[in-house]
């Protein structure tokens, strides 16, 4: 009997070591908080005592690592501080993981217009481009950067970053429309919230997300079909809900406490 178990335990390791099984830690906002969010997915490793292949963030990332990066960073004075970002571009720390993010709405234009077809910010931190996709362990993860303006989607983008930069294109959504993607980052959520999400959990949602005309986002969702889609920008809120085949996981902001990330694992 004892003999069995053993090799029925044996059996389960070299079933488990068959499976490549890809993880990642998916983030909300971070503000320029990029400790925070390193420190947090560190505590996840040790207490599970697991590896994560990487890291996705859906924006509002903020690459703010000198003083001239204020310059096309369009909000309040009051959210003017230089990002902890300057500190892995000094080689001072080093990410736990590689780190793969979009761009929200909050963000040093003047940076990420350096990498707008995609491209690395820092050693192992790669933004998405305005558009775009990155293949880890087979699994391609696509990024649609900003927020939906009715009056800038049909617009052409400047080559210069301007306070503009911040609304998606409908060139940005044309470039993603036949992508096949296992994970889809947005920062805002599609909208609306309606009869096609399965609601699983919620908290916080505000009222207008579930009304209105649906967005570019939403109809991108819903063609490309992909596996997850992850999105934030509300801070506060969150949900988990299906759209058809399709997992949402809208997050909390890095800095409240009991939202600050998911975890997804694919085989």
């Amino acid at each position: 009997m004892n003999g069995l178990r053993i090799l029925t335990h044996l059996f389960k390791e070299i079933l488990h070591a068959a499976i490549m099984v890809t993880r990642f830690a998916v983030f909300g906002d971070v503000h320029g908080h990029q400790n925070v969010m390193y420190d947090k997915a560190r505590e996840w490793m040790e207490k599970f005592g697991e590896s994560l292949d990487a890291i996705l963030q859906v924006g509002d990332f903020e690459t703010i690592m000198r003083p001239e990066h204020f310059e096309h960073y369009y909000a309040p004075a009051k959210y003017h501080h230089i990002s902890d970002l300057r500190e892995y571009a000094e080689g001072v720390r080093n990410p736990c993981a590689l780190t793969v993010f979009t761009g929200g709405n909050h963000e040093a234009w003047s940076v990420l217009a350096e990498n707008k077809n995609g491209g690395f910010v820092c050693p192992r931190i790669y933004y998405l481009g305005l558009a775009g996709t990155l293949d880890i362990n087979g699994i391609t993860i696509a990024g649609l950067t900003g927020i939906f303006s009715r009056k800038w989607y049909n617009a052409v983008r400047g080559d210069h970053p301007s306070y503009d930069w911040k609304y998606y294109r409908r060139e940005d959504v044309e470039k993603l429309r036949d992508v096949s993607a296992d994970i889809l980052l947005l920062h805002e959520w599609p909208q609306p919230v309606d009869d096609s999400f399965r609601v699983l959990r919620e908290q916080n949602v505000p009222a207008p997300v579930r009304a209105g005309t649906p967005t570019p986002a939403y109809q991108l969702v819903k063609g490309m079909q992909p596996r997850f889609v992850f999105a934030g920008h509300l801070h506060k809120a969150s949900m988990h809900a299906r759209i058809n085949g399709t997992r949402f996981v809208g997050l909390r902001q890095v800095m409240q406490p009991d939202g600050f990330m998911h975890v997804l694992e694919i085989t």
